[in-house]
């Protein structure tokens, strides 16, 4: 996979897109696991089958534990990959949905971006190259940028998070946001699926 850096606008919401560079065709499955670690980021990822033009896509919430992920594929079919990765605090932005119950899962992309993915999805079989969905995709979500998602609190404290690097307890986070600490822990798992305390320790 290679990886694609946003647009300065996005950069506060986007780690990257990932993918393949351009269609291939699927030779082997040796069915070998990827270890996936906890980086406190959040994907939403296609399965693009050029042979079968068919697209599948999912959204895999924030983890806070190592898992395997298993690679299914279909031999001698013409593929591709296409993902954005966003800061698991940017998601929730461009979310039609709550982000709560979305730790440690992996859910249909229509679940938490009906609206995106409706954008998104019937253009990727005539899109080939990473380099076309990203600008496509771009564009959809710069446009977005005016009426994103947003709360004063969460943004704040998660600033305050990245400049201590996680060493902040949540009284002190919930504290210098001028909330308590139970409608601290409120507001994060409805907006980041995870409590501020946790997200800080996968920081630290």
């Amino acid at each position: 996979y290679t990886e694609v850096l946003s647009c300065k606008e996005l950069q506060p919401y986007i780690r990257c897109y990932w993918g393949t560079e351009n269609p291939h065709i699927q030779i082997e499955n040796d069915d070998v696991p990827e270890l996936v670690i906890p980086d406190t980021c959040v994907d939403i990822i296609y399965h693009i089958d050029y042979t079968d033009n068919t697209v599948t896509g999912g959204f895999c919430g924030i983890n806070d534990c190592s898992f395997h992920a298993h690679n299914s594929v279909t031999i001698g079919h013409m593929v591709s990959t296409f993902a954005i990765r966003f800061y698991g605090w940017g998601a929730y932005a461009f979310a039609d949905d709550s982000m709560k119950s979305t730790l440690n899962g992996y859910f249909d992309v229509g679940s938490r971006f009906e609206w995106l993915d409706k954008m998104i999805r019937p253009h990727l079989l005539e899109l080939k190259t990473l380099q076309e969905k990203v600008i496509f995709v771009e564009k959809i979500l710069v446009k977005k940028l005016p009426n994103v998602n947003k709360n004063i609190v969460v943004n704040d404290t998660i600033q305050n998070i990245l400049q201590h690097k996680g060493s902040l307890n949540v009284s002190n986070l919930a504290r210098d946001s001028f909330v308590s600490t139970r409608q601290l822990e409120r507001l994060f798992y409805e907006h980041i699926g995870i409590t501020p305390k946790k997200l800080s320790n996968l920081i630290r």
